[in-house]
């Protein structure tokens, strides 16, 4: 009879929680990790694995997707170069090799895009050829990620029109999906675009509110934080909100105790 090997599947478990707890934030307590992972530290659990290929790689995928989703771009991008295409070749024909695939892809742009340096630039166009043949081939699940990586590659050519339908697009087609984690940050770097690219704060601002709603219904609430204080600048204080008057004169809304 075959034996099965709960090795491997508690290893799996612990950075599967590992991840979504650190998204969670303070909002969840998790006892499953008190044993597996007391110290909630992912490059701790990736060297308790002592050169497992399997377990590191599918460690340094969901990194790379956490990265992704928090935002550490410099970090995501890293690994990316690191892990390349391992995580499909020791995990071939598994679902996550998808968002695996997307993760490294946002990061490597968004490098691109700050940087300007053709390392990232081709590094990412990589990444977006393999989701652009899913997607060619008929992959539903991957539509979403290929109007989003469309959004970034023509942000990086300067087509900002084109860039705005597609950010729409990756979001629409993600929450179609039911992948509201995509969604959110589809929308959260269309907001971002719109504030450094256009110029548009106030239509950026509100956008974000649309991301921070949807990462709050999938439970990210660490993500939320980071938005929150990340671009609390953004946000008028109450006292320097103008209010009109029926007469047309503007007043100064100071808050009272």
């Amino acid at each position: 009879m075959f034996e099965y090997n709960l090795i491997v599947p508690a290893a799996l478990t612990a950075i599967y929680l590992l991840v979504f707890v650190r998204l969670m934030g303070d909002q969840v307590e998790c006892p499953l990790l008190e044993e597996v992972a007391p110290t909630l530290n992912m490059e701790e659990l990736i060297a308790s694995f002592e050169g497992d290929k399997t377990n590191v790689n599918t460690a340094k995928a969901m990194q790379n997707r956490f990265c992704a989703i928090m935002g550490e771009h410099a970090q995501g991008a890293e690994i990316a170069l690191q892990v390349g295409s391992s995580y499909s070749k020791t995990n071939p024909s598994h679902f996550s090799i998808m968002p695996e695939t997307f993760s490294r892809g946002v990061s490597l742009y968004a490098m691109a895009r700050a940087l300007k340096n053709r390392r990232w630039q081709v590094e990412a166009r990589k990444v977006h050829k393999i989701i652009r043949k899913w997607s060619r081939d008929g992959n539903p699940n991957v539509v979403h990620y290929e109007s989003l990586l469309n959004a970034e590659k023509s942000v990086l050519k300067g087509k900002y029109d084109l860039a705005e339908q597609y950010y729409r697009t990756s979001r629409d087609a993600a929450l179609q999906r039911c992948a509201r984690i995509d969604a959110a940050m589809a929308t959260e770097r269309h907001g971002e675009f719109l504030i450094n690219q256009r110029g548009k704060t106030k239509e950026g601002i509100r956008v974000f509110q649309e991301a921070i709603d949807l990462y709050k219904e999938t439970g990210a609430f660490a993500k939320v934080n980071q938005m929150e204080c990340k671009y609390r600048h953004l946000c008028p204080r109450p006292q320097e909100i103008t209010m009109p008057i029926i007469s047309g004169i503007t007043s100064i809304v100071t808050p009272t105790d």
